[in-house]
């Protein structure tokens, strides 16, 4: 029996988890809305620790007139985010920035996800954004 691999059940979270990773990554391209420092923080902590992230060029970044900066990005390249912010939101013993800033990250993108294929994901509203 023992070179037979014993297999672990899937909670539902793990299952929704992947899910939502492989529906991410699925994507052609999506363009993410947000504030430049959000944009910032997204490359500092996925650029090292998601071989799968890749930063668009600067001249593919386009900023708004509202401040805000329209990134497009590879659905490969969404599914790094979305894993990293994921690991980044998960409670730890002391709570720190990162942690907030990566769960606003991660529910934006997930509240996209869960509907049709988006082509675009506010991460930052504006006040001017209509109701999505």
């Amino acid at each position: 029996m023992w070179p037979f691999k014993r297999e672990r059940p899937v909670s539902d979270y793990q299952r929704r988890k992947v899910d939502l990773l492989a529906k991410a990554a699925s994507s052609s391209e999506v363009v993410l809305v947000c504030h430049p420092d959000t944009w910032q923080f997204i490359v500092e902590r996925c650029s090292e620790k998601e071989e799968h992230f890749s930063a668009p060029t600067e001249e593919a970044i386009s900023a708004g007139e509202d401040g805000r900066v329209r990134v497009p990005v590879s659905g490969r390249t969404l599914a790094a985010i979305l894993s990293r912010m994921t690991f980044d939101a998960a409670p730890v013993d002391y709570v720190k920035a990162i942690n907030g800033i990566a769960t606003h990250v991660k529910d934006s993108i997930t509240s996209a996800l869960e509907g049709d294929h988006p082509q675009e994901i506010v991460i930052d509203a504006h006040p001017n954004d209509q109701a999505r």
